[in-house]
């Protein structure tokens, strides 16, 4: 369900779908090892061992992953439709085929907040692409993008911190929708132009606390005088 809230001060009235990515019973996720493979040759080829090599991690930006539809196994994963540009992964579960897929991948896993941004090719809103994401029957790609991380810190002693935000009652981030003139966060970008907060950031990890969601996150930027966080910013669509 979605909830409406509404909080006082610069704050937006808030909504957003949060939906269990759980394939249909006939469903199921499976991978491709995406990891090279060195044959080695020893005694002159009448034995052979193979050397697999993960691949580099992703700190940030796009990457593709590859996925198998098979019976009897779920997605596994919790995607929120409150950025258009496409859904967003806020938890991967222990008995789905994205946690396979991370086991067997390493430098390739699927994360927390990673976004997708096409299936098989085909873009379109969240909302597209979910419906496209659980219309797959058999092998399909992934194009996802990892955002890069940075700390903030805003000093708003005494004022409002002048964003507004979208999120849920169980969000685990709060996305900014918009940037109110004459606001902390409004200054704050003035002088700090290479690090500015953007429409479309995600703030996350308040007080370095990673288990707050929804209204407790809101609650936790309004009473701090200093505020620290950190910003998730996706690379530009």
């Amino acid at each position: 369900s979605t909830a409406k809230s509404t909080v006082e001060g610069p704050w937006a009235v808030s909504r957003m779908f949060c939906t269990c990515c759980r394939g249909p019973e006939d469903d199921k996720v499976a991978e491709v090892d995406t990891r090279a493979t060195v044959i080695c040759d020893e005694v002159r080829g009448r034995s052979e061992s193979t050397v697999q090599i993960p691949w580099a991690p992703i700190p940030e930006g796009d990457f593709e992953v590859l996925i198998e539809v098979r019976p009897n196994v779920q997605f596994g994963i919790e995607l929120d439709l409150i950025d258009e540009r496409g859904p967003t992964i806020t938890q991967i579960l222990n008995d789905g085929v994205f946690n396979e897929h991370n086991m067997r991948t390493p430098g390739r896993e699927v994360k927390r907040f990673d976004r997708i941004k096409s299936v098989n090719g085909m873009t379109g809103n969240a909302t597209d692409l979910h419906d496209m994401l659980f219309s797959m029957k058999e092998t399909f790609t992934l194009q996802m993008t990892r955002p890069r991380e940075r700390p903030v810190v805003i000093d708003k002693t005494g004022q409002q911190l002048g964003v507004q935000l979208d999120f849920k009652d169980n969000s685990p981030a709060l996305v900014v929708t918009e940037l109110p003139e004459g606001g902390v966060v409004a200054k704050w970008n003035a002088e700090h132009p290479d690090d500015a907060i953007r429409v479309g950031d995600r703030i996350v990890k308040i007080g370095g606390d990673e288990s707050l969601q929804g209204f407790a996150l809101i609650e936790k930027l309004k009473e701090a005088e200093v505020v620290d966080f950190t910003i998730l910013r996706y690379s530009a669509v």
